[in-house]
C-alpha cells in the first residue's frame, strides 16, 4: 500500500507531453489530517508516441559521456529493459531479435545529446496497424520493418533516415528530468498499453477507458475524402458504430481546422464534474484566443473557424520518438476532454516543462 501511495503523490513516471492533474480531496490543507489518505493530488504524465525502453531501456544506468550527469541513488532497482537476458544469450541491448529489411540485427544504440542529429531525429512511425504488426503475435520483433522510417525521407539536419533508429534509446544524461522523476517517486517498467496507434487514441483511452463511441452526428467534414467515418481515422466496432485509430482533431475545440469528431460516453472528467472534483488537461500550445461558444456561433455550429496567428508563450513539443522539435507558432489542441458547450469542466491550456535540474535524489520506489 505505501508503495502504491507513493506512485499516485508523485506521477504515473513517464513523461512529457500531456499532463492530466486533479485534486483528489477537496478540501482545506488544514483538514488533510482528517483524511483517510495522505493524497491531495494526483497528477498522471504521459509521453506521447513514445515506449517505455527509448527512455528508459538501460535505468538506472547513464553514461554519463555527455549530456547532464546522472547518478542514481544506492540501492536504486534495475527495470525490466534493454539489459534484460536476450533469448540465445546476451541482453536486448546486444543481442536483440528485430531486424531490418536486409535481415541484418538492428541492436539499439545510444543517442548522444552532444550529437545534433541524435537530437534532431527523423520522425518514426504510430499508426495502429502499423504498430499491431510491430508486435507481431508478442514476439516484438517487426519495429524496423513496420514502424522504422527510411529514405528518401530525411531528418531536420538532412541526413537520410535509417530506420533501425526506431531501437534507438537516450538515456539519463540526455532526459534526466525524467530520471529523476523516476528517482523521486515511482515508475512502472511492467505496464503494456491496451491499445496500438497514435497519439489520440491513447490520450481517449487514458481518459475513458476506450476509444469507441464516436458520435457519427458530429463529425466534420460529413463528407468527401477526408471525412474520418471513412478516410481510416475510425474503424466499424462490429456493434454498428464506430472506434477511433487515428488522429482527427477534437469537434469541440475552437482551433480545429480539419477533420474532427466527437466522442460519446463518459470519461475520467464526466465522473469528476459529477463529483465536484476539479481538473485540468495540460498539453503543449498556447491558450485559444477563442471562446467555444463564439467560434460555434461564428459558424453555425457545423465548422470551426481558421486560427489567428498567435505568438508562442513557451517552446513546446510534439514528440515522435525520439524526434522532439520546438513548436511553430500555432493554436493549441485541448485534448480528449475538451468540454462540449454547457459542460462545467475546468480546462486549463499550457506548455509543459521536460525538465528537471539534478539533485540528491530520494531512494526510489518501482512498481511492477
Amino acid at each position: 500500500m505505501s508503495r502504491l501511495r507513493k506512485f499516485a503523490a508523485g506521477a504515473a513516471a513517464v513523461a512529457s507531453a500531456t499532463t492530466v492533474s486533479l485534486p483528489l480531496l477537496a478540501k482545506p490543507a488544514a483538514a488533510a489530517a482528517l483524511t483517510t489518505t495522505p493524497i491531495q493530488h494526483l497528477v498522471v504524465i504521459y509521453q506521447e508516441n513514445v515506449s517505455f525502453d527509448h527512455y528508459f531501456g538501460t535505468y538506472p544506468k547513464a553514461t554519463n559521456a555527455s549530456g547532464n550527469p546522472f547518478a542514481a541513488a544506492p540501492g536504486t532497482p534495475a527495470v525490466n529493459g534493454l539489459n534484460t537476458a536476450a533469448p540465445g544469450g546476451g541482453t536486448l541491448l546486444t543481442n536483440n531479435p528485430n531486424k531490418d529489411a536486409s535481415n541484418n540485427q538492428a541492436n539499439p544504440r545510444r543517442l548522444d545529446p552532444a550529437n545534433v542529429s541524435d537530437v534532431l531525429t527523423c520522425d518514426q512511425g504510430h499508426n495502429y496497424s502499423d504498430e499491431q504488426k510491430a508486435f507481431n503475435g508478442g514476439a516484438m520483433d517487426k519495429f524496423v520493418t513496420t514502424v522504422g522510417t527510411g529514405p528518401p525521407r530525411k531528418d531536420p539536419e538532412g541526413n537520410l533516415c535509417n530506420p533501425s533508429q526506431v531501437m534507438n534509446y537516450y538515456d539519463g544524461n540526455a532526459v534526466t528530468g525524467l530520471w529523476n522523476y523516476a528517482q523521486h517517486y515511482a515508475m512502472s517498467d511492467n505496464s503494456y498499453s491496451s491499445t496500438f496507434g497514435p497519439s489520440s487514441p491513447g490520450a481517449l483511452n487514458l481518459a475513458s477507458g476506450n476509444t469507441g463511441g464516436v458520435d457519427t452526428a458530429h463529425a466534420i467534414p460529413t463528407s468527401g475524402s477526408n471525412n474520418p467515418l471513412t478516410n481510416g481515422d475510425t474503424v466499424p466496432d462490429g456493434k454498428g458504430g464506430y472506434s477511433l485509430i487515428a488522429d482527427p482533431q477534437p469537434y469541440y475545440d475552437d482551433c480545429s481546422t480539419r477533420n474532427a469528431v466527437a466522442m460519446t460516453g463518459q470519461n475520467v472528467g464526466d465522473l469528476l464534474n459529477t463529483r465536484g472534483v476539479s481538473w485540468g488537461w495540460f498539453q503543449g500550445g498556447n491558450r485559444p484566443s477563442t471562446p467555444f461558444a463564439t467560434a460555434n456561433s461564428t459558424n453555425g455550429g457545423t465548422n470551426h473557424p481558421t486560427p489567428s496567428p498567435q505568438t508562442s508563450s513557451a517552446a513546446s513539443s510534439r514528440s515522435r520518438m525520439p524526434r522532439t522539435r520546438a513548436s511553430a507558432t500555432r493554436c493549441t489542441r485541448s485534448g480528449p476532454l475538451s468540454a462540449a458547450p454547457g459542460s462545467t469542466a475546468t480546462r486549463t491550456i499550457t506548455s509543459p516543462t521536460t525538465s528537471l535540474s539534478t539533485t540528491t535524489p530520494r531512494r526510489p520506489t518501482r512498481i511492477t
